[in-house]
C-alpha cells in the first residue's frame, strides 16, 4: 500500500512539473508571439511609410535620420550603387537645396563585395573600429551593427547599415527575417522612386544642351513670381540669342551647330547662381530667370556672358575657326512697381525679355538691352 502511496505521489510531482513546465513553455511562446506581432507591425509601418513616399530627399532623410527612434537605434547610413550618376544627378538637377545626410554614392560594385563577401545576406557585426569608421562617423560609439544588402532582380542596389551603441542590440543568434523583407521594401522604393524621379527630370531637361527645357521654365517661372510677389522683391528674365547661328549651321555643319549649342550652355551656367534657371526656349535661344534679382544685377550678368561668349573660338574638323557673338534682352518685374499686373503675368516677362532682345538685335546684335517691364510698343 505505501509502494502504491509513493508512486502516485512520485506521479503526482512529475505531472505538476510537466504542467509549469508546458505553462512556461506556452507563456514563452505567448510572449514571442506577442513580441513577433509588435515587430511585425513596427516593420509593416515602416514600409507602409516608405511606400507612401515618392521624394528622392525625403526619402533618403527617412532612412539615414527619421527611422532612427523607430528602430531604436542611434546610427543610419545608407551607400547605393549609382554607376551612371543618376541619383546624384536627380537631387543636383531637381532638388539642389537638398543635402542628404549619411548617404553615400558608388560607382563600382568593390564596397559591396568588400562588406559581405558575397554572401549578400543581412550580417550582424559587433564592435570592430574600422568597420564603423566605414560605415559611419569616425566619432560613432557603434558597439552592434547589422548591415542589410539592398538587391533588386538578383543585383545589389545599396547597402543599408544601423548601428547601436549597445552591444546586446544586434547580436548573432538574433532572427533577421523581419530586416531581410524590410531591406527588400527599402530596395524596392528607392528603385521605383529614382526612376520616377529621372523620367520626371529627362521631361523637364533639353537633351542636347542638359539646360531646362520650355515646359520647366515655365513651371519655374510661375512658382519664383509667386516667391517674389510674396517676399516682395524682383524678379528677372534674359533672352539670350546667338548672333547668326543659322550661318554658323550653313557653312560648318549641324553638328558643329550643336557643339556650339552645347558650348555656350556651359559658358552661361558658371555666371548664374544656384537660385537662378537656365532653360532653353527653342533653337539657339536661351532663357535665364532671375530670381531677387533687379534691373542692375541683371545687366551686370548679362554683359559678364556677352563678353564670355564672345571670347569663345571653335575649330572645325578641317581646323577653321572662328567666333561667335549674341545679344540679350533684359526685363525685371517688380511686385512694388507693377502691382496690377497679374494675369498672364509669366507669359508677359519672357515677352517683354523678347522685345529687348529685338531692340538688341535690330541695334547691330552682340550688346545687352534691358526694357522696362511696363514699357509700351
Amino acid at each position: 500500500m505505501a509502494i502504491i502511496e509513493h508512486y502516485n505521489q512520485s506521479r503526482e510531482l512529475a505531472l505538476e512539473h510537466e504542467n509549469r513546465r508546458l505553462k512556461s513553455l506556452l507563456e514563452s511562446l505567448v510572449d514571442k508571439a506577442e513580441l513577433n506581432q509588435k515587430t511585425f507591425s513596427k516593420f509593416q509601418n515602416l514600409e507602409f511609410d516608405l511606400l507612401h513616399t515618392a521624394h528622392l530627399p525625403l526619402l533618403l532623410k527617412k532612412l539615414t535620420e527619421d527611422f532612427k527612434q523607430r528602430l531604436d537605434i542611434e546610427f543610419l547610413s545608407l551607400v547605393l550603387y549609382d554607376p551612371y550618376g543618376i541619383f546624384s544627378e536627380i537631387l543636383t538637377s531637381i532638388y539642389p537645396n537638398s543635402n542628404p545626410q549619411n548617404v553615400r554614392f558608388v560607382k563600382d560594385h568593390n564596397f559591396f563585395e568588400t562588406l559581405y563577401q558575397n554572401n549578400y545576406q543581412p550580417q550582424i557585426r559587433q564592435k570592430n573600429k574600422a568597420l564603423v569608421h566605414t560605415l559611419f562617423a569616425k566619432d560613432a560609439s557603434v558597439r552592434s551593427i547589422m548591415t542589410l544588402p539592398l538587391t533588386r532582380n538578383n543585383l545589389v542596389i545599396g547597402s543599408y547599415h544601423l548601428g547601436s551603441v549597445n552591444q546586446q542590440r544586434f547580436t548573432p543568434e538574433m532572427s533577421t527575417d523581419f530586416y531581410a523583407h524590410f531591406a527588400q521594401v527599402v530596395a524596392i522604393c528607392l528603385e521605383n522612386t529614382a526612376n520616377t524621379e529621372h523620367l520626371k527630370h529627362l521631361s523637364l531637361i533639353d537633351p542636347l544642351t542638359k539646360t531646362k527645357n520650355r515646359r520647366c521654365l515655365y513651371q519655374s517661372l510661375e512658382k519664383e513670381i509667386a516667391r517674389a510677389d510674396r517676399n516682395m522683391v524682383p524678379l528677372s528674365c534674359l533672352f539670350i540669342d546667338i548672333d547668326h547661328f543659322k550661318q554658323v549651321n550653313d557653312q560648318y555643319g549641324h553638328a558643329m551647330g550643336d557643339q556650339v549649342l552645347e558650348h555656350v550652355a556651359q559658358v552661361i551656367q558658371p555666371n548664374l547662381r544656384a537660385t537662378d534657371l537656365l532653360a532653353r526656349f527653342g533653337g539657339e535661344e536661351f532663357t535665364t530667370i532671375l530670381p531677387n534679382c533687379d534691373e542692375q544685377f541683371a545687366l551686370n550678368i548679362s554683359e559678364r556672358i556677352r563678353q564670355m561668349i564672345a571670347s569663345q573660338s571653335f575649330t572645325t574638323s578641317d581646323q577653321k575657326t572662328f567666333n561667335i557673338t549674341c545679344s540679350i534682352g533684359i526685363t525685371t518685374w517688380s511686385p512694388a512697381r507693377n502691382a496690377t499686373q497679374k494675369e498672364n503675368l509669366a507669359d508677359a516677362i519672357i515677352n517683354q525679355a523678347d522685345k529687348a532682345l529685338y531692340t538688341a538685335k535690330n541695334n547691330g546684335r552682340n550688346q545687352c538691352v534691358w526694357r522696362s517691364f511696363g514699357a509700351e510698343d
